[in-house]
């Protein structure tokens, strides 16, 4: 990534109250690429985030208390975010912060006090890792996410300097407000080849063909859509060389996991999936690495519909091949780049009949797995992204 020198300033990159700042890539390659810009980097994260820090360069981490976390009325009331987001605020002002770079709507109170009391000198980025009303609205119901969307809608018109996006969709939003944009897609940064298969929890892939499912195991994720699609594969059609490897935890529902290995054991095929549970990002790369394609079967809610999830970013990096929802956003870049196949994720047979073609057409398969590095080393990769938000910066610097 080209640098080139800044006159330093001080930028607060703020979480939620129930986030974890070493946990979540995109804001850390956030952090890195403005650090390398040159900029004081401070991160504010709950306190019990100190478990997981590790060394970065360039950047402090204010770990911050989060009042009434325990007390459900609090959570569900959501009074957490705003008793964490004020003194988050006021430490910022003491610490001289500069520009507040919030993600997502939970921490953008945050931003806007800091900006009223510094009587608008501190600049604020939105930085959209998502539609957020309609992600709420998947969680809350309706009126919520109206009622989100509107305070959304306001508080980006009145005080957000700068909006950051992860896709197209949700920047022609933002624009429509009037609000300069700029979506920097959430790529990868390109994996090296160091300690490929060592201490990983696969084994030998003895000429089986792996499908890799990567993130938090949810039931708007599809996976009884792909235990159908299994049992098509296996026992229908008797496709017995078939591994189906579920890198995550079940979050943040548990109970959904384990009705899932239930369903899996009444279908008869323990013994074609295998349950990596958490690991970390690093160790997730390598395993993509090794397998023959990746699967993203979000279901059609609106929310998912206008997304576009990491880990289609993390197949290109990992240069597999893609069986993807049919949703606007990643068949663009499916459809572009030739990397992979599209289908109904409500359909277990649409999905099987992808799995199958690419299991059966190996020069085809390695075709869009070239093609998916490809694309990630010219266009997909946060390098490429980073040059993005730096130019985003220096406009508002």
């Amino acid at each position: 990534m080209k640098t080139m020198p800044l006159k330093s300033k001080r930028v607060a990159i703020v979480l939620g109250a129930r986030h974890n700042f070493w946990l979540d890539q995109r804001v850390q390659r956030t952090a890195r690429a403005l650090a390398s810009g040159g900029y004081e980097i401070l991160a504010y994260t709950p306190r019990e985030s100190s478990e997981n820090e590790r060394p970065m360069d360039g950047v402090v981490a204010k770990y911050m208390s989060t009042p009434g976390s325990g007390n459900k009325l609090f959570r569900k009331l959501l009074l957490d975010y705003l008793l964490y987001n004020i003194p988050a605020a006021l430490d910022m002002r003491k610490n001289r912060v500069q520009i507040c770079h919030c993600n997502d709507f939970d921490t953008l109170p945050c931003g806007v006090l800091l900006k009223l009391v510094t009587l608008g000198r501190a600049k604020i980025v939105y930085d959209s890792h998502e539609d957020y009303p309609l992600f709420v609205e998947e969680g809350y119901g309706k009126l919520f996410g109206k009622l989100i969307g509107f305070a959304e809608a306001i508080l980006t018109r009145f005080f957000v300097d700068r909006a950051i996006t992860v896709n197209e969709t949700i920047k022609a939003k933002f624009e429509k407000r009037g609000i300069r944009s700029e979506a920097i897609f959430n790529c990868q940064e390109l994996p090296n080849n160091d300690g490929i298969g060592a201490d990983l929890p696969l084994g030998n892939k003895n000429g089986e063909f792996w499908v890799a499912y990567q993130g938090n195991i949810t039931k708007l994720r599809g996976y009884e859509q792909l235990v159908e699609a299994a049992d098509i594969l296996v026992n229908t059609r008797k496709i017995q060389r078939v591994k189906f490897i579920i890198i995550g935890k079940s979050a943040p529902d548990v109970s959904f996991g384990e009705d899932i290995k239930r369903l899996i054991d009444d279908k008869a095929l323990p013994g074609y999936f295998l349950f990596t549970g958490f690991v970390t990002y690093d160790v997730m790369m390598q395993m993509l690495k090794r397998a023959d394609v990746g699967l993203i079967l979000f279901q059609p809610t609106p929310n998912n519909i206008g997304g576009l999830p990491n880990k289609l970013f993390e197949n290109l990096a990992a240069g597999i091949p893609t069986i993807a929802s049919n949703f606007p956003e990643m068949a663009r870049i499916i459809n572009e780049e030739k990397c992979g196949l599209l289908v109904d994720p409500t359909k277990p047979q649409e999905i099987a009949d992808a799995i199958e073609y690419l299991y059966r057409h190996e020069n085809i398969k390695l075709e869009m797995g070239r093609n998916a590095l490809k694309a990630a080393q010219e266009k997909y990769n946060f390098g490429r992204q980073a040059e993005k938000l730096l130019k985003v910066y220096e406009g508002i610097s």
